[in-house]
Order: structure tokens, then C-alpha cells, then sequence
């Protein structure tokens, strides 16, 4: 089975960013842990993660939390590796995001 059989990346990744919205959970534990076990398996993964923190990053919160650059730096690194298109929702959640100081760079870089 692919990955995409098994798993639907957009609903795991509503219900999760939403998770995240609220600091339910450490984000730099999830990101360590996709970075660490998921990144970089094939291409099959490689598109299905760049699914799910799309859609993670569209339901957070527009206030970006704690350890988001990281999250977004490995988002970057698929989009750019195979050059992903986004969506319009994470343009808009991204443009928030971008007003921070410390994400404007990497934001652009992104939307590039």
C-alpha cells in the first residue's frame, strides 16, 4: 500500500493542526518526529507529509506558536525538493504568519 491508501493527510491534518491551535501538544516533539521517521522515505511519503502540514498549517492558529519556524523550514523543504504548489487557504494562513518578524523570510521563501 502507498501511503495515500492509508491514511487521508487532509483530515489528519485538520484535526491535528487544530490540536495544535489550542498548544495541545509540543510542536517541536511532532516536528522532530516527521523530520526524524517521515522525511525523506520516497517520494509517496514526501508528498503525502507535505499534504498534511499544508492542511496542519491551514487550521492552526493565525498567531503562529512556539517552534512553527520548524514546521514551516521542513514544509519549505518538500515544497522546494519537489516543487509542491500550495493552496490558496495556506497562501492566506501564510501571509498572517509573515507579518512575524522571525517567519517573514522564511515565508517568502515559501511562497516564492
Amino acid at each position: 500500500h502507498t501511503p495515500t491508501e492509508l491514511v487521508d493527510q487532509a483530515t489528519l491534518g485538520r484535526i491535528t493542526g487544530t490540536l495544535l491551535a489550542t498548544e495541545y501538544a509540543p510542536l517541536k516533539r511532532l516536528t522532530d518526529n516527521l523530520s526524524e521517521r517521515m522525511y525523506n522515505m520516497g517520494n509517496h511519503y514526501d508528498n503525502s507529509l507535505h499534504t498534511l502540514l499544508g492542511h496542519m498549517m491551514i487550521h492552526m492558529s493565525d498567531e503562529p506558536i512556539k517552534n512553527t519556524k520548524k514546521l514551516l523550514q521542513l514544509y519549505s523543504e518538500l515544497s522546494l525538493k519537489y516543487k509542491l504548489s500550495h493552496t490558496t487557504d495556506l497562501q492566506t494562513k501564510l501571509a498572517k504568519w509573515a507579518e512575524k518578524k522571525s517567519l517573514k523570510a522564511l515565508v517568502g521563501k515559501v511562497l516564492k
